[in-house]
């Protein structure tokens, strides 16, 4: 433990994600146990975890190797079927086989994977959690009921709170607690300071909007539904803990993805020019294969 604490605080003086350097770590201590980085790194060995990210930033050794990044690095010495990244972004420790909404929304993120760009399934387990935005069943985390419907709707809540660049953990990611929803208290801000009057699903429209814009600067630059999947790390089996047997199967994800997608009215390649022009970005239209 006091190894990885230092190795937080190394990581945010230096500005290095933590979830990257983390995910990096753990691929070079599975790489070296196959064999596949020598020199590399024995799992476990927290003094060299420590010396890993001090030659990251100074470019020394190993370090400095590593610091090409997880995709670079798999591609190079083999083990990409255990490099856990989507779209090139490393995933965060959020395990979709027990957040199935969250592991939607990784595999379908323009900025791949993330945690950040939705709410938890934690958050919506138990009834009339956001009423005010249609959610009114709870489901369980491990469950696959509603999670399309759900996955796009609190990814619209996040993205208009985003937009207002505040803080999500008193935003959206927080949903309710003990009394303090805060969706509605954020609204209830914006139109205290500006003088509209944004109700609850103007607000997820607002979200929305952000959304397919960004889906749509990263379908310009070639990504399609094909990109979009979860690494095989995470679809296998969990063999111990309250999800032992959870796992991802592909078609099963195939179908969540497209049903998540003809929600949001989105084809092969981004949002349709039906629902920019839905969404008065009309100036937008046209600029994607049919």
């Amino acid at each position: 433990m006091p190894g990885i604490t230092l190795l937080n605080q190394k990581c945010n003086q230096y500005g290095l994600d933590t979830i990257s350097t983390g995910n990096l770590i753990a691929f070079a201590m599975e790489a070296t146990e196959r064999g596949l980085l020598k020199p590399g790194i024995k799992w476990g060995d927290a003094e060299a975890m420590v010396r890993l990210v001090d030659e990251m930033i100074e470019g020394k050794g190993l370090g400095h190797y590593l610091a090409k990044g997880l995709v670079a690095v798999a591609k190079e010495i083999g083990g990409e079927e255990f490099a856990v990244h989507i779209k090139g972004q490393e995933v965060p420790l959020h395990e979709p086989r027990g957040k199935k909404s969250m592991g939607i929304s990784y595999a379908t993120s323009p900025r791949g994977a993330t945690h950040m760009e939705t709410v938890h399934d934690s958050q919506f387990e138990v009834d009339n959690s956001t009423p005010d935005i249609g959610v009114k069943v709870g489901v369980p985390g491990a469950s696959w009921k509603n999670k399309p419907g759900y996955c796009k709707i609190y990814e619209d809540l996040c993205s208009f709170s985003n937009s207002l660049i505040i803080c999500a953990f008193t935003s959206s990611i927080r949903i309710e607690r003990g009394g303090f929803y805060a969706p509605g208290m954020v609204r209830e801000l914006v139109n205290l300071l500006t003088g509209m009057n944004i109700d609850a699903q103007e607000m997820l429209r607002i979200g929305e909007r952000n959304y397919v814009i960004r889906r749509l600067m990263t379908a310009k630059d070639g990504y399609t539904t094909d990109d979009d999947d979860l690494p095989p790390r995470l679809k296998e089996p969990l063999k111990k803990g309250v999800l032992d047997g959870e796992e991802i199967p592909d078609k099963t994800l195939r179908e969540m993805i497209s049903e998540y997608y003809r929600l949001r009215g989105f084809n092969k390649y981004g949002p349709t020019d039906r629902k920019l022009a839905e969404l008065g970005l009309e100036d937008l239209k046209g600029h994607l294969p049919k």
